[in-house]
C-alpha cells in the first residue's frame, strides 16, 4: 500500500492491474458457485417430480442399513 501512496505511474499500474485480475477471478468464482447451485436446484426439482419424498427416503434407508450389513458381515 505504501507503494501505491506514492503516486509512481509504474507502481500505481501494476497494483491496478493485480486488483483487476483478482476481481475477474472472484467474479468467475462467483458464477461458478451461482450456476452449481443452480444446477442442484433443476436436480432437485427434477428428481421431486419423478419420486415422492417417501420412496427416497426408503431408498436411502435401503441403502444405509445393506452397508450396515455388510460391514457387519465382514468384521465378523
Amino acid at each position: 500500500m505504501s507503494e501505491i501512496s506514492l503516486n509512481n505511474p509504474d507502481t500505481l499500474q501494476k497494483a491496478v492491474e493485480l486488483f483487476y485480475q483478482i476481481g475477474w477471478v472472484g467474479f468467475a468464482a462467483c458464477w461458478i458457485f451461482n450456476l452449481g447451485n443452480m444446477f442442484i436446484f433443476i436436480f432437485d426439482g427434477i428428481l421431486g417430480c419423478i419420486k415422492s419424498n417417501r420412496e427416497m427416503m426408503d431408498e436411502a434407508r435401503k441403502i444405509y442399513y445393506m452397508e450396515k450389513i455388510q460391514s457387519y458381515e465382514t468384521e465378523n
